[in-house]
């Protein structure tokens, strides 16, 4: 599942990246992210910028549904 977000079917999306996903879906719902939102997104990839990376590119580029 999470393979097919990661857009190649020779790319993974990690485990950490697919939590930053599912968090930063979430979040985002209301279409509103607020600063203290983002400070737990980031206690959840524990400093991983590369997960988080990840995470939002894959955010920005998919509609709603393929996220979820």
């Amino acid at each position: 599942m999470f393979d097919k977000l990661a857009g190649s079917g020779s790319s993974k999306l990690a485990p950490k990246s697919a939590l930053a996903l599912a968090a930063l879906t979430m979040i985002g719902a209301d279409g509103a992210v607020e600063d203290e939102e983002m400070d737990g997104l980031r206690r959840i990839v524990r400093g991983d910028d590369e997960a988080f990376r990840v995470a939002f590119r894959i955010y920005k580029d998919k509609n709603i549904n393929e996220c979820v």
